[in-house]
């Protein structure tokens, strides 16, 4: 099993690493998606092994996910726009100019990152992973037992949304830590698709807060129209992750 996980860790290492100076240049939604996606396996495999990310990435990782917030916003509105008839530039200027924002303040934070100090931190983490591998199985599988009990534990109270987010993390990590089990030892569940959902969940709660910004600026703007429509599908979205308790609750 180790080289499973060391084989996650190698693999978001290096696209760390590769990643994070194309997004200082470019910033283009699918880096900042790759980037992001590379940190969470990290955040969540490395305490099976003692260890952290440093500082700096985790200043990184949070400014980039409010770009990443926007990048997936700006469709979902779109479409949720459509469903009324209804078209908004000042609203996408809005958004649009939100982005630019957030690509600033991310900027300022990749633009202080020295790319030989990061190379060392990416490499120190995969020589430790080589280090301990046949030492892990115990740790990944006491560490995904420890997530299971918290998500149970998080399961009998999902009453709101900051609840149903901290399932939805814990439900992630969960799922890339099954991953560097062995076939045997892994969960029957599928973790995957439940988080999905959850997580176009997560897109419509902050689509909501978005649209509610906006009119606080606006608020005869038509696109208060579409505050219905994101509610029912956050809803809808909701109850089809929840729809199989056996998974939801027993995972």
């Amino acid at each position: 099993m180790g080289s499973n996980y060391s084989d996650i860790i190698k693999k978001s290492t290096h696209t760390v690493e590769t990643v994070l100076g194309r997004i200082h240049k470019k910033g283009e939604a699918a880096l900042v998606h790759e980037f992001r996606l590379s940190v969470k396996k990290l955040r969540a495999l490395l305490p099976a092994m003692d260890a952290t990310l440093p500082p700096q990435l985790d200043r990184i990782f949070r400014s980039s996910g409010r770009v990443r917030d926007l990048d997936v916003q700006r469709p979902l509105i779109r479409r949720a726009l459509g469903t009324q008839g209804l078209a908004d530039e000042d609203l996408d200027d809005f958004l649009r100019n939100r982005r630019r924002k957030a690509r600033k303040r991310l900027r300022r934070l990749t633009r202080a990152v020295d790319t030989a100090w990061l190379a060392g931190e990416m490499k120190d983490l995969r020589r430790c992973a080589d280090r301990l591998q046949k030492g892990l199985d115990d740790s990944v599988r006491t560490l995904a037992s420890k997530r299971r009990a918290e998500l149970i534990a998080l399961s009998n109270a999902l009453v709101d949304s900051e609840r149903i987010h901290a399932f939805r993390i814990k439900l992630k990590e969960l799922s890339y830590l099954n991953r560097a089990l062995p076939p045997d030892a892994q969960l029957r569940t599928n973790l995957e698709q439940i988080g999905e959902l959850l997580g176009q969940w997560h897109d419509c709660v902050n689509a909501e807060k978005t649209i509610q910004r906006f009119l606080r600026k606006k608020p005869r703007a038509s696109c208060g129209r579409i505050l219905g429509v994101l509610s029912e599908w956050k809803a809808q979205l909701f109850a089809s992750a929840m729809k199989k308790p056996e998974e939801a609750n027993h995972v």
